[in-house]
C-alpha cells in the first residue's frame, strides 16, 4: 500500500497503480479504501465497465445494494450488455433478497428472486455459463408458481416490489 501510494505522487491518474492499489485494499479487506480507490479509478476511466462491476462488488459486500445496482446498471450499459454484468446485476438482487428475506420466503422475496432469476438466465444466454448453477437453483426453489399468484387479486397482472426493503426496484414480475 506504502509503495504504491507512493507512486501515484507521481501520477495521480495511474490506472495500472490505482487498480493494483484497489486490489490490495480488498485482500486486506479495507472495502471503504478500495471503494475510493475505484471511484478514483472511474473517473479516470469510464470506458472499462469492469471497474463498475468491483464497486457494485463492494457495495454489496457493505450491504448498500441501491448503490450497488446503480453501478451495476452503470456496467450494463457501458458493456452494450455482456453476459457477466447481467450476472452481477442478478448477484446484487440476490443478496439483496437473501438479505431482505425471512426464514419463510414471502410473495415479494419471491418476485425478487425471480427479478435475479431473470438476470441470470439472460446471463447465461449470452454465453456467462458459471450462471447455470445459480439459475438452476433460484429456479427451483425460490421463484413464483402460478399457485402464489392464485390469492393475488385477478386485476393484477404484474407484481413490482413495495416493502421497505425492496422500493427502490423498478422491475416487475408478469403474472403466471
Amino acid at each position: 500500500v506504502t509503495v504504491l501510494k507512493d507512486l501515484l505522487t507521481y501520477d495521480r491518474n495511474d490506472k495500472r497503480v490505482l487498480k493494483l492499489l484497489g486490489e490490495t485494499y480488498l485482500s486486506l479487506s479495507r472495502d471503504n479504501e478500495a471503494l475510493n480507490i475505484y471511484t478514483i479509478l472511474y473517473n479516470v476511466n469510464k470506458s472499462d465497465y469492469t471497474v463498475s462491476l468491483e464497486i457494485a462488488k463492494i457495495y454489496t459486500v457493505l450491504e448498500k445494494y441501491e448503490n450497488a445496482y446503480k453501478w451495476v446498471e452503470k456496467a450494463l450499459d457501458i458493456s452494450g450488455g455482456k453476459g457477466d454484468t447481467y450476472f452481477h446485476r442478478a448477484e446484487v438482487i440476490f443478496e439483496l433478497a437473501e438479505y431482505c428475506s425471512g426464514e419463510l420466503l414471502t410473495f415479494e422475496d419471491k418476485i425478487v428472486f425471480e427479478i435475479s432469476y431473470n438476470d441470470y438466465v439472460t446471463a447465461v444466454k449470452k454465453g456467462y455459463h458459471r450462471a447455470k448453477i445459480r439459475r438452476d437453483f433460484i429456479g427451483e426453489n425460490n421463484i413464483t408458481k402460478s399457485s402464489d399468484w392464485f390469492m393475488r387479486p385477478d386485476s393484477e397482472r404484474e407484481f413490482t416490489p413495495k416493502s421497505s426493503c425492496y422500493k427502490w426496484i423498478d422491475r416487475s414480475i408478469k403474472r403466471k
